[in-house]
């Protein structure tokens, strides 16, 4: 009876080894079906660069001290407290709006790097997110629509389902090698409409990037407006003028 016991151990432990196991594979495929049109619309495979042009708008925090002198400004007046007339003035913006007249964001799919030129009044900032940049910074790779795509179909990704303003979405999840996990956000309509990441910055800010207007540009079908925010205030907004999808070598 105890060898009979035992084999039967063995026989379920094996079971539910299999069941795990087949779980996971049925999670890879979902993932992999689910992608599998935004993929297309992407021309993922054909495509080992691409060089994005737009313009639009940015928005930087407001530093501490000059904040605080600006909650103080526009402190209610205790004097008026109990004057039914009486309206407080609303806070003062935590975010500085500054106009992007032109923007160029190179993506190498084969570096894994992103590089961000942007014109802001007479200056141009430029910078190169790479594979060893630290997460705060190399998250912006990952969140856009190629990389997210190429990098959940390498898995392992996952399929859950998820919320937009109360609108039902399928979510695709999965964690690129000393990242934090990424959320990619796909609608009924099979497309890519928001990533959303977690990045340290003086405490945790969840980002996210919207992407609206799919049409078609430079040979392939991409989304031409680029909404970021984090911890859902707005930070950058961009409009995509143009798109060059290249080929690898």
């Amino acid at each position: 009876m105890p060898r009979i016991a035992a084999l039967r151990s063995s026989l379920a432990a094996a079971c539910a080894a299999a069941a795990l196991a087949a779980a996971g594979t049925a999670r890879a495929q979902d993932a992999a079906e689910l992608l599998e049109p935004i993929a297309a619309a992407l021309a993922l495979e054909r495509v080992a660069t691409l060089i994005v042009v737009g313009s639009g708008s940015g928005y930087e925090p407001i530093p501490a001290d000059e904040y605080a002198k600006l909650a103080a400004a526009a402190a209610p007046d205790p004097a008026r407290a109990n004057d039914p007339l009486y309206v407080p003035p609303p806070p003062p913006p935590t975010r500085r709006h500054y106009r992007v007249p032109r923007e160029t964001r190179a993506l190498d799919l084969t570096s894994r790097t992103l590089t961000i030129e942007r014109e802001r009044g007479e200056a141009i900032e430029r910078r190169t997110v790479g594979r060893d940049a630290p997460w705060s910074e190399r998250h912006r790779y990952w969140l856009t629509p190629h990389a997210f795509v190429r990098g959940a179909l390498a898995g392992p990704a996952e399929v859950s389902a998820g919320e937009i303003d109360g609108k039902p979405h399928r979510v695709v999840s999965f964690t690129p090698d000393d990242g934090a996990e990424i959320r990619g956000f796909v609608d009924d309509s099979d497309r890519l409409v928001r990533l959303q990441t977690t990045i340290e910055a003086g405490g945790p800010i969840t980002v996210e990037t919207s992407f609206l207007h799919w049409e078609a540009r430079g040979g392939i079908e991409f989304p031409t407006t680029w909404i970021r925010r984090e911890n859902g205030e707005l930070a950058e907004v961009l409009i995509v003028r143009e798109v060059d999808a290249r080929a690898p070598r």
